[in-house]
């Protein structure tokens, strides 16, 4: 029996959300290229701070062994000449949530990433990084948060034409920003929900990854031979996608009969077993650029499904709190995928385009708050371009998600979503504006994220930002409309 989290239209996969943001490069030196596998290299239509070279042209997937040079950290002189230290990302923020409905008054949140290279002459190379973040919350429900977890931790052998990477590593796949179709096998950052940009909301998984490259054919397969769940906020946080105080679900609507139970009940989860195993082939020509995937995965996200004993007792609140050994379970389904995209650059716009066939996507029906799995259709489209003089770039997407063939759900069963993200360098470039923005066209969902940083600094940052949130109340929009905050902090990136 079953309550659960769909895929609602500003965030994450499997947890009834859908994101805006900027999809990065977490592996350093091409895990996952930038905005999938595609990326216009031409230097006066880049903005200065992503730091691309090239001849003017475009550079397809990951490149081979034999045409990188890798990135070589500069040691201090009294470390071996081998060996790189250092932090590589901090950031220190406060926000403000105006809005009187809001049981939280002030956030706060700290983060600090370190990281050591091992990068000798030869095949092999090493990386270890680690991480602390913390998390506080005043003015309602107190959170005070310290989490120490491991980043990229691998070891790679490169050799002609391949490379092997074992260890935990970020791997992304796909090519939309943000609400990516394909993008499965990553480990989802829920403990800020969106606040983030895309390329902070993602953790490192164990895997072992293996990339061929031969007359212009990438062969890029992977294995997570353990699941690691998403990273979920503290259960008291204004950010969790289960609201214990008025008794609700993210992306679903209020249900009377399960608020005592949401607020009382007791939550189980299950993680173990294996994460899943992935193939993509990918091929790339003048201008353009086109893969294959296929995939066994798990939702990182939790999906949260009600126990037969608690639903046998809805008329009874108090009775079906304690009935049977738990409430709701967290589940993460194993779903199989098959899916295409491509990009091509054609007048000074990069089009980018995924569709996916999903199996099993979780579901729970009207009639008997039974939970289903469902094939489902995924897909989205989006435009990048840099008009003018490269100071301005404007990325448009529409996403959308359906379920195929199901009966009356909790969840939307057919989402689309308009999203993307504007940015501009004003004031001699001393200034970097953007707003990042996702608006549903099925249902009333709505999310702005305007900001203005201070970027001749570098390499630090200091920024003002708010997040705006409205919508119907099956919609991520509609769950955090009380959650509105302004923010402002010191970001450096070293």
């Amino acid at each position: 029996m079953v309550l659960g989290l769909g895929s609602a239209s500003i965030g994450v996969n499997g947890v009834a959300l859908a994101s805006i943001g900027d999809r990065g490069d977490a592996a350093g030196d091409s895990v996952e290229p930038v905005r999938g596998e595609f990326e216009a290299l031409e230097p006066s239509r880049r903005l200065a701070e992503n730091g691309a070279e090239g001849d003017g042209g475009i550079r397809i997937g990951d490149p081979s062994p034999e045409a990188v040079d890798e990135d070589k950290p500069q040691p201090e002189a009294w470390l071996p000449e081998d060996w790189a230290f250092g932090v590589e990302s901090v950031r220190l923020d406060a926000g403000w949530l105006p809005r009187s409905a809001s049981y939280a008054d002030l956030v706060y949140h700290g983060h600090l990433l370190g990281r050591a290279d091992w990068q000798p002459r030869g095949p092999w190379s090493a990386r270890v990084e680690s991480r602390v973040d913390g998390h506080y919350q005043r003015g309602g429900p107190r959170v005070e948060e310290i989490d120490v977890d491991y980043g990229e931790v691998y070891l790679r052998y490169r050799g002609r034409g391949w490379r092997l990477t074992a260890g935990a590593q970020q791997v992304v796949w796909g090519r939309i920003d943000e609400v990516s179709p394909t993008d499965r096998l990553s480990v989802e950052d829920l403990s800020r929900f969106v606040l983030d940009d895309l390329s902070e909301r993602r953790r490192a998984a164990p895997a072992v990854r293996g990339q061929l490259f031969t007359n212009g054919w990438e062969f890029d397969a992977v294995v997570v031979p353990w699941f690691r769940e998403a990273e979920m906020p503290d259960r008291d946080s204004v950010w969790h996608p289960v609201d214990r105080q008025r008794g609700r679900f993210l992306g679903l609507p209020s249900e009377p009969q399960f608020q005592d139970l949401v607020r009382d009940g007791r939550f189980v989860e299950e993680t173990d077993g294996e994460g899943g195993a992935g193939l993509r082939v990918s091929r790339g020509g003048r201008g353009w650029d086109a893969a294959a995937t296929f995939k066994r995965f798990r939702h990182s996200a939790p999906y949260y499904e009600l126990s037969d004993e608690a639903r046998g007792a809805l008329d009874d609140p108090e009775e079906a709190v304690q009935a049977g050994d738990y409430t709701f379970r967290a589940v993460h389904p194993r779903s199989y995928l098959v899916g295409v995209d491509g990009a091509i650059d054609a007048g000074g716009v990069t089009y980018r385009a995924e569709a996916v066939w999903l199996s099993d996507v979780p579901g729970t029906r009207q009639e008997d708050f039974v939970r289903e799995d469902f094939e489902a259709f995924n897909w989205g489209v989006g435009a990048e371009v840099f008009p003018g003089d490269g100071d301005l770039r404007v990325n448009v997407q529409l996403v959308g998600s359906h379920y195929l063939d199901a009966p009356s759900l909790l969840e939307r069963a057919d989402e689309v979503t308009l999203n993307g993200e504007i940015e501009g360098r004003p004031w001699q470039r001393r200034l970097r504006a953007r707003l990042r923005y996702a608006i549903g066209l099925d249902e009333r969902d709505i999310y702005l994220n305007p900001e203005v940083a201070w970027v001749d600094w570098e390499p630090h940052e200091l920024y003002v930002s708010a997040h705006y949130f409205e919508g119907a109340e099956e919609t991520a929009g509609g769950f955090h409309q009380d959650n509105d905050v302004i923010m402002t902090g010191w970001r450096g990136r070293f």
